[in-house]
């Protein structure tokens, strides 16, 4: 049976999966439509990723610790 604690985890697992697969969408489109003037702008935008993902790692780290 399904609670909100056995929930967290799946929809952690969910969300980290979600910021993934933009980013290597992301990157793709950074690929396909390179412009050197754009690398500030496209990193900025990686990182947000990097960082998305990182804050979910975390809450799912302190709810298993």
């Amino acid at each position: 049976m399904a609670n909100k604690k056995n929930n967290f985890y799946w929809e952690n697992y969910i969300s980290a999966a979600e910021v993934a697969c933009k980013s290597a969408d992301y990157l793709c489109k950074c690929m396909k439509e390179y412009n050197s003037d754009n690398i500030s702008a496209m990193l900025e935008k990686m990182h947000g990723f990097e960082h998305e993902g990182d804050t979910l790692r975390h809450e799912m780290t302190t709810a298993l610790a």
